[in-house]
């Protein structure tokens, strides 16, 4: 299942639905991978800024994965 969260505009809430999303079907057993291309998605699941590797390339979506263990609880 492929499910894709954007907005024409920012500021309307596309990072927090698509995180409450993504914890959903994960609790619910699902395997989720979130992409954030605007990088709020670590502040937004309360990730310590330690726990975020930023790459200056940035071409890549390896670049930018933060990796959230099965133990992980925001």
């Amino acid at each position: 299942m492929l499910l894709s969260c954007w907005a024409l505009k920012g500021g309307v809430g596309t990072t927090v639905v698509t995180a409450a999303l993504g914890l959903t079907l994960n609790r619910a057993g699902h395997d989720v991978l979130l992409v954030d291309l605007a990088g709020d998605l670590p502040a937004t699941l309360g990730l310590p800024a330690s726990a975020v590797r930023v790459s200056n390339q940035g071409s890549t979506l390896a670049d930018v994965i933060v990796v959230l263990g099965a133990d992980f609880k925001p």
